[in-house]
């Protein structure tokens, strides 16, 4: 899927107004995770049905005392404002696109993370054959598990699933809103204390930081992460942590 096919048929209207369909959704999705110029134009389209809603019901078009808006679309504006009306009714919002995106972002690194898992597997030496037994096949990488810390009170503590044969395994945080830090000190800790990661992130998108942990660094129990947030001129501001659990 390219600029052209998208602007030809129109995608971004038809995303934001539910009427793709599930195969062109996927396709759209993906799209979206390497292209910032559609990602904007979605986030455009949605920034207008927020503004209409602020402006409640539209005036007749007939006669206005108004002068002539400035618009930066073409003469299908009218069209695309009914269209945002229409997600207005879907009931889409700031909070679904951050969620979206990461989500997107999220499956990017799995992705990555799993692709990384697959070529160092590729390239480990095959074991030397037995002469009676046979050597038993590799398994191929299964799916990474992907851990969203959201600040939440009162809920029970996120659950992180270990997977059987070991691999990265993916956490993500949001970042405040709106964002202030230009990289993240994040500490992993244990419930008894022990450090098991400590790193210097940037942030992986505008609303969220999301990064891997090898699997085998982490046991069953409750873990602590704790932020603090650093700006551009080098100051650091301790930022509310997460806390969740590791099964297996």
């Amino acid at each position: 899927m390219n600029h052209q096919g998208i602007e030809e048929g129109d995608f971004v209207e038809a995303y934001v107004t539910n009427r793709l369909g599930d195969a062109e959704r996927v396709e759209f999705e993906a799209h979206l995770v390497d292209c910032p110029e559609c990602l904007d134009r979605v986030e455009a389209a949605q920034g207008l049905a927020t503004g209409m809603q602020a402006l409640g019901p539209p005036a007749a078009p007939a006669r206005t005392t108004r002068g002539p808006r400035r618009w930066n679309v073409a003469a299908g504006a009218w069209a695309l404002a009914a269209s945002v009306a229409a997600v207005l009714a879907l009931g889409w919002g700031m909070t679904e696109r951050r969620q979206l995106e990461r989500r997107i972002e999220a499956e990017r690194v799995a992705r990555a993370a799993a692709d990384a898992r697959a070529r160092e597997l590729a390239r480990q030496p095959s074991p030397p054959p037995e002469p009676v037994a046979p050597v038993p096949a590799t398994r191929p990488p299964g799916p990474v598990p992907v851990l969203m810390l959201v600040a939440t009170r009162g809920a029970d503590l996120p659950t992180l699933r270990l997977p059987r044969d070991g691999g990265p395994v993916v956490l993500s945080f949001e970042r405040e809103s709106p964002p202030r830090f230009s990289r993240y000190r994040v500490r992993l800790s244990r419930s008894d204390g022990t450090e098991v990661l400590a790193a210097v992130l940037p942030p992986t998108s505008r609303d969220a930081v999301v990064f891997a942990v090898d699997a085998g660094v982490l046991a069953p129990g409750a873990y602590a992460l704790a932020l603090e947030g650093e700006t551009a001129g080098g100051r650091n501001s301790q930022l509310p942590g997460h806390r969740f659990r590791v099964v297996r």
